[in-house]
């Protein structure tokens, strides 16, 4: 039945096959879209931070999409620094989707981020996937009023210990 479809638009209007070849290209074109591709860069090219830790990059091609910087803080936790998202790729959940991937492959119970309280959509973000505010303070470095946050990742204590029991045992 197709190849009789075909054969009949082909006899009617020959362009008119080469057009829904065209735009049928055009519309896979669209939704082939390039797998974004999370690595790990501990040479600092894509952070200036300065100490122990690794960036935290997903490339759609050769376009950085998303970028955060992890510090080492200490063996039970790690700072998130430098968070960027692409401008095309804003509002998109880029941001949301590294942060999980760093709660993943990091096996620690602690991230913290400091945050400039003029930093609206850094701070209601790291708000909605569970960071909590715990004080504000006066950066030496930007003078700006800033916030310090600390996430605590479920599930991390074993199953013989609650927040609890361990704080009752100090």
């Amino acid at each position: 039945m197709r190849s009789h479809i075909v054969n009949i638009l082909a006899i009617l209007a020959p362009n008119t096959l080469d057009n829904l070849l065209k735009k049928y290209l055009e519309v896979k074109k669209k939704t082939d879209k390039p797998e974004p591709v999370l690595s790990v860069d501990t040479t600092g090219s894509y952070c200036s931070c300065e100490g122990n830790k690794k960036t935290y990059v997903i490339k759609i091609v050769d376009v950085v999409v998303v970028r955060a910087c992890v510090h080492n803080f200490t063996w039970y936790g790690r700072e998130v620094r430098h968070l960027f998202v692409h401008e095309k790729y804003r509002r998109q959940g880029w941001a949301r989707h590294i942060n999980e991937e760093i709660f993943k492959l990091n096996n620690v119970p602690f991230f913290f981020a400091t945050v400039r309280t003029d930093n609206v959509p850094s701070y209601t973000l790291l708000k909605s996937i569970g960071f909590k505010t715990y004080d504000a303070f006066i950066s030496k470095i930007s003078k700006q009023e800033c916030v310090f946050m600390c996430y605590k990742k479920e599930g991390y204590l074993d199953d013989r210990n609650t927040v609890g029991e361990i704080e009752e045992n100090l």
